[in-house]
């Protein structure tokens, strides 16, 4: 394994790590503290928003066989590249 191979490996653990965390201690905390109706809002909504915007995402990817900017850009939406690039600050 090269030394670059080392790292990444390395980078992606530490980022499951944390992504675990957040994912199980969040809900927990907010619960403990009196905020359970934040999560449930917050699982109706990106279950209602977010995951179709993700499907979406994935369609136009596909389609045009390319990476978010050119995706959008070549999408025919007015706006389409800065589109992208608010889309891409936003997440």
């Amino acid at each position: 394994m090269t030394l670059k191979e080392e790292r990444t490996m390395i980078l992606t653990m530490v980022g499951v790590a944390v992504g675990l965390g957040n994912v199980w201690r969040f809900p927990y905390m907010v619960g403990q503290f009196g905020g359970t109706a934040f999560v449930l809002f917050y699982v109706v909504v990106m279950l209602l928003i977010g995951v179709p915007a993700l499907m979406a995402e994935w369609i136009l990817g596909r389609l045009t066989r390319k990476g978010p900017v050119g995706a959008f850009k070549t999408s025919g939406l007015p706006g389409g590249r800065w589109l992208s690039i608010v889309l891409f600050v936003t997440i």
